[in-house]
C-alpha cells in the first residue's frame, strides 16, 4: 500500500518550497511537482504556495524546465529520482519529508 495520496503528500514540502521562492516581480522560479501536479493550482489559490513557484510541466520536459523539483516516492515513482539526478547532476535532496523514518517526499535544488 501506499503511503500517501496525489498531492496531500506533498503538503509537507510545501514550509520549505516556500523558503526557495522568488519574491514578488522576481523571475519565477518552476517546479517539477511529479505526482502533485493535480493539487498545485489548488495549493496556489490557497496560498500555500507561491505564484513565483510555477508547475513546470509533466515528465521530462517539466523536469528539464525546473528550478527545483518534488519527488514522492512510490516503488514505480523511482524512474523519477533517476530522471532528476540525471537532469540536476545531483543525487542529493535538500529536503526528505520522512514519517517514523522513511521517505515520502525528496525535494531537489538545481545547483
Amino acid at each position: 500500500m501506499n503511503r500517501q495520496f496525489w498531492g496531500v503528500a506533498a503538503r509537507g514540502v510545501l514550509p520549505g518550497l516556500a523558503a526557495e521562492a522568488p519574491p514578488a516581480g522576481s523571475p519565477p522560479k518552476p517546479v517539477y511537482t511529479h505526482d502533485a501536479s493535480p493539487a498545485w493550482g489548488l495549493y496556489q489559490r490557497l496560498g500555500l504556495v507561491s505564484g513565483t513557484l510555477p508547475d513546470a510541466g509533466r515528465e521530462q520536459v517539466g523536469i528539464d524546465r525546473s528550478k527545483l523539483a518534488i519527488v514522492i516516492h512510490e516503488k514505480h515513482f523511482n524512474r523519477h529520482d533517476y530522471l532528476v539526478w540525471k537532469s540536476y547532476g545531483t543525487v542529493q535532496p535538500i529536503f526528505v519529508l520522512r514519517a517514523h523514518g522513511v521517505p515520502i517526499v525528496s525535494v531537489y535544488r538545481r545547483p
